[in-house]
């Protein structure tokens, strides 16, 4: 395996990761004011230590370690912003390694079910990909506007919610005690045209995070907070694997009902990287009636 072949295959489903850490936002079976008003938001800084936790025989991946930084704030009112940087220093082989740098921030209004997203990727601190645009729900469709890779318009499948009506949705799925979610995502990434079919296998409810198995920073903030166990896999229904009804990536965590996550497990088929929280900064709530 060559650091090229690694760089942005590989590492394109860590990037779905920042995905399951926003607050819960959207109404489980529809949008707009409404879903605002039933919304639960918990602002927050959350930084998660990655490493390397399983690898197949036969990869040429020695270790992998970097560092994912989450950062979720806003209000129904004015929008929910979020920022995220991912950085992975992957070794290959002896002497090869690759650095990426993911970094993103997106924009969402649940109310008008307006997306705007800004990614940069970074192999070995070279722009490999930059992907900024908007997207808008209308007349049965998504409507994205792309400047960059190139300047254009497409629409993709109106059935697909942005990311924090995605997390909010799957929330919702989990406390009326149901232990599969599926739905279509629209997240900006991946070119900017790309829809996923994702389904959720979630676990048994969790209220005593002495349980778990280890400790994180957050646990003093959620002694009294439920907490559910989730395997989220991700299909692309214009991939061979998907032919097969095989996922092309999964992603596992423990979601708290205020959306907050922590035990993360990616997993390349290949390989697999465990993030742990390391430090969490909650923020103030913001004032904003549609959130009550």
């Amino acid at each position: 395996m060559s650091p090229e072949s690694v760089s942005m295959e590989k590492f394109a489903f860590a990037r779905k990761a920042p995905w399951f850490l926003a607050a819960a936002m959207a109404s489980a079976f529809g949008f707009g004011v409404s879903a605002a008003k039933s919304a639960e938001l918990l602002p927050h800084r959350a930084v998660y230590d990655m490493k390397l936790a399983e690898v197949s025989s036969g990869t040429a991946i020695e270790n992998a370690t970097g560092r994912l930084v989450f950062e979720l704030t806003g209000s129904a009112c004015d929008g929910f912003i979020m920022n995220t940087r991912l950085v992975l220093d992957t070794r290959i082989g002896a002497n090869s390694t690759v650095l990426n740098d993911f970094q993103s921030s997106t924009w969402e209004n649940v109310v008008d079910q307006e997306f705007r997203f800004l990614s940069k990727d970074f192999v070995n601190r070279e722009l490999n990909e930059e992907i900024d645009g908007t997207a808008d729900r209308s007349s049965g469709t998504i409507s994205v506007s792309l400047t960059s890779p190139e300047e254009r318009t497409v629409d993709v499948d109106g059935r697909a919610l942005f990311p924090v009506q995605h997390i909010f949705k799957l929330i919702e799925t989990a406390k009326n005690g149901d232990t599969i979610f599926q739905s279509y995502l629209y997240d900006g990434t991946d070119g900017g045209d790309k829809v996923y079919n994702t389904t959720a296998i979630i676990g048994s409810r969790i209220d005593d995070l002495s349980s778990l198995s280890e400790a994180a920073p957050v646990d003093a903030e959620l002694e009294d907070v439920p907490a559910w166990p989730i395997t989220m896999s991700y299909f692309d229904e214009t991939s061979e694997d998907a032919l097969a009804g095989l996922p092309i990536y999964e992603i596992s965590f423990r979601i708290f009902e205020n959306a907050i996550t922590r035990d993360l497990i990616l997993d390349y088929g290949e390989f697999k990287l465990e993030g742990q929280m390391t430090d969490i900064e909650i923020y103030e709530r913001a004032d904003c009636q549609l959130d009550q």
